[in-house]
Parts: structure tokens; C-alpha cells; sequence
């Protein structure tokens, strides 16, 4: 079992240190520690429900033995804290210290003080279980909070001038930076590489040419450029994928669908030919959109088969199963469009026809690999009973481009 890691997410209030913690937490999905609940709820509880008091270091007494807990089973934890003493950043130390796990101590400030106080006076906070006696501190009292120098290694995110959008992802790629695996984007890794003769450029953003795949490639954090030149890599009116969760869209922009992804990795997968397969030609596509319309396998366009090698079982002259290659980052090839016709279903030809492709992409030294909906747990669960494995989850949010008139 790996060693878990205790994020301590701190800083004074009204900093942007919640925004970005419910974020990350609701990103990764790893338990919450949030001080200022625990706090909020022992103070009603002390005083019968009324008019919540302080109640000194008890908050953080209840928090340190929460995350110890989890840490102990080998869970990650996210706390969100002000911690403003070396006492209680010790104190965390010694948390993970006893668990055997890693610290990251992460600091949230606003060097700006005067957007630091318009936050502080203009922001709304919402606490689970509130009845409304929570009070988030005035300004004044923001100023006079003690607040030790800190002495011991620890990250820093100042959030002046950023959006929580930019915060957020300032902090995703502190806490979690991006590992050089070609699986972590392989879109870009593959238009940049193998696939570069279908890549298409504007500014910070990339596309795949728009008869081959719609795929985008873009930055965590997009400024009105780089939404501009989506809309016009797309056009209007037309669905995109973003990596993420939902994010603020700007004007005439609008969400369509957030849904989870997961990548599944075939190192485990017993590869072998098909004698039943046929290799799918540009003379196969109409017959290829039609069986892909009617069992909506993801996405599939006219040019896509020139992506790698489609394999096809045909009954009767009639094309009734597929399976093929879609992205290729360094050493790896991904497993696209597989599909049965549900006349023919239960036969075992999607995992004939993985086996198939599979064969193909070893022969050439490379590995296999798939995407699949989260949502789609029977086809995540015959991929898994073949020898695919779990690497990671994502998310995907669909959005809409405007209007050609709507500026």
C-alpha cells in the first residue's frame, strides 16, 4: 500500500483557500477536513444550539484525530484550516508523522489588500449544518488575526489578481504536477507526435482536423482568447469537450453535459487474431457511421478510420461489429469504437474484436488502451474481466460555442 499524503490547505480567511480546497477535494475525492465545520458545530452543540461562541483549539483537536483516522487506513486527506500558530502546523506534522504518511503544508494568500478586503467584505460562506449563526470574520478582524512566520518547508499560491479558476488550477498543478506519462494527455501527445498530420492550431488551443475527430487540446486554465479561438476552431453552435468538471462559461457559451471518464490500461490483455475479422477500408465508412449511429460508441467521423486499423465482423455480407485505433501517444495505442449491433450481442465479438486490435498494436511494439464512460459499467466491467486495468478517472464537460451573433 502506498503511503498516503495529509494535504493541509491553510491561509487567512477570505484568501480563496475554501474555493480551491472544495475543488481539489471534489477533483481527487479524497475525504475533508474543514476546521471551520467541526468549530461551527461543537460551538452550537456547547450552547444548546443558539448563539455559537468560540471554542478554542477544540476544532482542531477533532480534526487532527478525523485525519489521523483516515491516514491510518492509508486514505488521503484534504484539510482546509486558517492554521495561524506553529503549534497546530506542528501539530499536522505530527499527524502524518504517527501515520506514517506524507505533509504537504500549503499556504493561500492574497498580497493584494485591497482585493483581500473586498473579498472579505463582498463574500458569502457556506457552512454544512449552518442555521444561520455562523458569522465569517469582518475585515478588521482578518487584520488583527495572529498569524505566525512561518519557519518550516511549505507551499505557497498567492491568489491576487487570479480568478477561482485560474486559483484552482495554480493550485492543482502545486499539489499534483503533472507526471511525464504519455496516458496523462494523450490527445496532445498524440497530435504533437504520431497524429501531428491531423493536428490543427489556434493560439494555445488544438484540434484534431474536423472530419478525423473532434477532440481539443487546451489549457487547465482558458483565458477569453483561448475561448475565442475554440469558438472559431469549432464554429457555432457546436458541442466541444473540456477537460474537468464544470467551469464558468463566458457569455453565449452554455454547459451541455459533465459526465465521468475512465482510462483502462491492457498490459494484462491476452491478445490474439480473429479469424472471423476483416480489415475496414475508406469503402466501409458509410456501413461503419451507420453501425456507429445506431450503437453510439463514442465518437466516429468520415475520416476517422485513417486514424489506424478498423476491424469489422460482417454476417450476411452486412456489417454487424467494429473495433478499432484512435489516439497513439509514445507506446501506446488506443482501443476506439467498439460496437455490436444488439441483434448480435452476447456473442463475444467486442472482445474477439479487442483481442484483434490488441494483437495488432503489440505486434508493432506498442500497448493497448481504452477510454470508457464511467456511466458504462458493463462494458468497464468486460474490459476489466480481460485483463484491462484501472490507471485513472476523469471528467469531460460538454459545452455549446455561441451563436455567430452573440457577443
Amino acid at each position: 500500500m502506498s503511503r498516503p499524503t495529509l494535504y493541509v490547505i491553510c491561509g487567512l480567511p477570505a484568501t480563496g483557500k475554501s474555493t480551491i480546497a472544495s475543488a481539489i477535494v471534489a477533483e481527487a475525492q479524497l475525504p475533508f477536513v474543514r476546521v471551520d465545520t467541526i468549530e461551527h458545530q461543537l460551538a452550537l452543540a456547547a450552547c444548546g444550539g443558539g448563539s455559537a461562541e468560540p471554542i478554542g483549539p477544540a476544532g482542531y483537536m477533532v480534526a487532527y484525530a478525523v485525519a489521523a483516522d483516515n491516514l491510518a487506513f492509508g486514505i488521503s486527506v484534504v484539510v482546509e484550516c486558517v492554521n495561524p500558530l506553529e503549534v497546530t502546523r506542528q501539530a499536522w506534522r505530527d499527524v502524518a508523522n504517527s501515520a506514517g504518511a506524507d505533509i504537504v503544508e500549503f499556504l493561500v494568500t492574497c498580497s493584494d489588500t485591497k482585493e483581500h478586503r473586498r473579498r472579505a467584505e463582498a463574500r458569502s460562506v457556506a457552512i454544512v449544518g449552518d442555521t444561520g449563526s455562523f458569522r465569517a470574520p469582518r475585515w478588521d478582524e482578518i487584520e488583527r488575526r495572529e498569524y505566525d512566520h512561518w519557519t518550516s518547508e511549505h507551499r505557497v499560491l498567492d491568489t491576487a489578481g487570479r480568478t477561482p479558476a485560474m486559483s484552482i488550477a495554480d493550485a492543482r498543478a502545486i499539489l499534483f504536477p503533472v507526471s511525464a506519462h504519455p496516458l496523462d494527455e494523450p490527445i496532445r501527445n498524440s497530435l504533437d507526435g504520431a497524429l501531428s498530420r491531423f493536428a490543427v492550431r489556434r493560439g494555445r488551443v488544438m484540434r484534431a482536423d474536423p472530419e478525423v475527430s473532434p477532440f481539443l487540446v487546451h489549457p487547465d486554465v482558458l483565458d477569453p482568447q483561448d475561448w475565442d479561438d475554440i469558438a472559431a476552431l469549432f464554429g457555432p453552435r457546436t458541442v466541444v469537450a473540456l477537460n474537468g468538471p464544470e467551469r464558468e462559461l463566458p457569455a453565449g457559451w452554455s454547459h451541455v453535459e459533465t459526465f465521468g471518464l475512465v482510462q483502462l490500461i491492457g498490459t494484462g490483455l491476452e491478445t490474439r487474431p480473429f479469424a472471423d475479422a476483416v480489415v475496414l477500408t475508406a469503402a466501409d465508412v458509410p456501413e461503419m457511421l451507420e453501425l456507429v449511429r445506431r450503437t453510439e460508441p463514442g465518437p466516429f467521423l468520415p475520416r476517422t478510420i485513417e486514424l489506424g486499423t478498423y476491424l469489422g465482423v460482417r454476417r450476411e455480407g452486412a456489417l454487424i461489429a467494429m473495433a478499432g485505433e484512435r489516439m497513439h501517444p509514445p507506446g501506446w495505442t488506443e482501443i476506439s469504437a467498439v460496437c455490436t449491433d444488439p441483434a448480435f450481442r452476447g456473442q463475444g465479438l467486442a472482445t474477439d474484436l479487442v483481442r484483434a486490435v490488441g494483437h495488432g498494436i503489440r505486434a508493432r511494439g506498442d500497448e493497448p488502451f481504452l477510454h470508457a464512460s464511467a456511466a458504462n459499467v458493463r462494458a468497464i466491467d468486460l474490459y476489466l474481466s480481460i485483463g484491462f486495468e484501472l490507471r485513472r478517472t476523469s471528467q469531460l464537460t460538454l459545452v455549446r460555442t455561441p451563436s455567430p451573433n452573440a457577443r
